[in-house]
């Protein structure tokens, strides 16, 4: 944990600051709009919720990078087109791979849940969207300037990521909507008589 603060620690506070600005406009915009047509509260802090996971995911994907900023960028390797390269060594399994390729499924459960639970789209839309918005990001980090690598290990984690997440959005929905369906009994059984 204490690497993860060397590496990430500077980039707290400005994501924290970018992401509370975020909250302001989304809150202005949702005041200028007209009584009838505002949306809930809640729909409006879900939406500010995704806008700030995708914030957060950009800024630990695209800007923390150890990448190769000198002038020999052009020499580093950034595809790797092998499913699941690095998870096997010459000694084993590679607990740093694995562990990686777990996180960056972590990384989108979020925002499958988030999505499924501020938007109406069917869910293979929503986790089609997210396995397109994780290609982005992957193909920005095959840029030389940013000094990551496009790995296709990545795309297949974030597209379980996003499954996972939209799944537990759509189960969290469903089951919310099953308790609204029920009957108010007045904490009596269904069938005894008032």
């Amino acid at each position: 944990m204490s690497n993860m603060l060397s590496v990430f620690g500077w980039l707290i506070v400005p994501t924290l600051a970018l992401c509370a600005l975020l909250a302001v406009m989304v809150i202005l915009v949702r005041q200028r709009r007209p009584l009838g047509r505002r949306p809930s509260w809640s729909l409006t802090i879900g939406f500010w919720l995704l806008c700030s996971w995708a914030l957060c995911v950009l800024v630990l994907t695209l800007l923390s990078g150890t990448g190769c900023f000198d002038p020999e960028a052009l020499m580093c390797p950034s595809a790797s087109f092998t499913l699941f390269e690095g998870w096997l060594d010459q000694e084993g399994w590679n607990p740093v791979a694995i562990r990686e390729t777990g996180l960056n499924v972590a990384l989108f459960v979020p925002g499958g849940f988030l999505l499924r639970c501020v938007s109406k789209a069917a869910s293979w839309k929503l986790v089609l969207g997210l396995v397109f918005g994780g290609l982005g990001i992957e193909l920005l980090q095959a840029l030389p300037l940013v000094g990551r690598v496009f790995s296709l290990t990545d795309i297949v984690a974030y597209a379980l990521g996003a499954v996972v997440g939209v799944g537990l959005g759509a189960l969290l929905l469903s089951g919310i909507r099953a308790v609204a369906r029920r009957p108010a009994t007045g904490g009596r059984a269904p069938s005894q008589p008032a």
